[in-house]
């Protein structure tokens, strides 16, 4: 999918009444995720073409409908959103037609955030290779927040992000997995990582690429793939 939609709608009342972030969530204590994130270990493999593969070992069957809060849930019955894809490549060359709602201005202008490099190592959310220089200690958060602080005036459509979200090697899955593999996992890994640091900006579109590190920095053998697969978990992570 490389391509992205996006249509101009006016906003009707009611139209944003669905399930999206609940910020107390965010505001809790992020223990349970560093519990999830940190228990996991995953055999990889060295050349990955992100295929699918069986998986050498069972796992608690967690359901799409179960991840519905807190946020927007994707829903392939809607006109333009296929269902989950059974490759990473499945989709490649398809237009990704779920609407996108832009709302412009009085004077025809539409605002949008452009960010790149921001995901942060878990569970400190320290920049990767920091070595204590305290400005930057909680750059991710500080960047968050003023990107919040300027939401309120500038008010966002969408956001455009341009790769590097899961410092420092991706996701802790297998890139020869499948898209919805471990769903537990990869939720619990955006809702830290993206959710409870942005907070209602994670509401608004992210129209998203992978960057090296989303590959697994040098070997590119981590979970790429359940980062595309969480748009069609998510209906604002939006990822060809």
């Amino acid at each position: 999918r490389l391509a992205m939609a996006a249509e101009v709608m006016a906003r009707a009342d009611g139209v944003e009444s669905e399930l999206l972030i609940d910020q107390a969530a965010a505001d809790a204590p992020r223990a349970g995720w560093r519990r999830s994130v940190t228990g996991i270990a995953v055999a990889t493999v060295a050349a990955c073409f992100g295929g699918a593969a069986v998986l050498q070992q069972s796992r608690p069957v967690t359901t799409v409908e179960s991840l519905r809060k807190p946020f927007k849930l994707y829903d392939d019955k809607l006109p333009g959103c296929p269902p989950m894809p059974s490759r990473s490549d499945q989709y490649d060359g398809i237009e990704d037609k779920r609407p996108v709602k832009v709302k412009h201005d009085k004077n025809g202008a539409a605002n949008v955030f452009v960010l790149g490099d921001w995901g942060a190592t878990t569970p400190s959310h320290a920049p990767f290779a920091w070595n204590g220089q305290q400005w930057e200690a909680h750059i991710q958060q500080d960047i968050a927040n003023a990107m919040s602080a300027r939401a309120k005036w500038a008010d966002p459509q969408y956001i455009l992000n341009v790769g590097d979200n899961f410092y420092v090697e991706g996701l802790e899955l297998s890139c020869n997995a499948p898209p919805n593999d471990n769903p537990q996992v990869t939720s619990s890994s955006f809702s830290s990582v993206w959710q409870s640091m942005y907070g209602p900006l994670a509401n608004k579109p992210w129209l998203s690429v992978l960057g090296n590190h989303d590959y697994g920095g040098w070997r590119f053998d981590k979970g790429w793939p359940q980062q595309i697969g969480y748009s069609f978990v998510n209906y604002n992570w939006i990822m060809p």
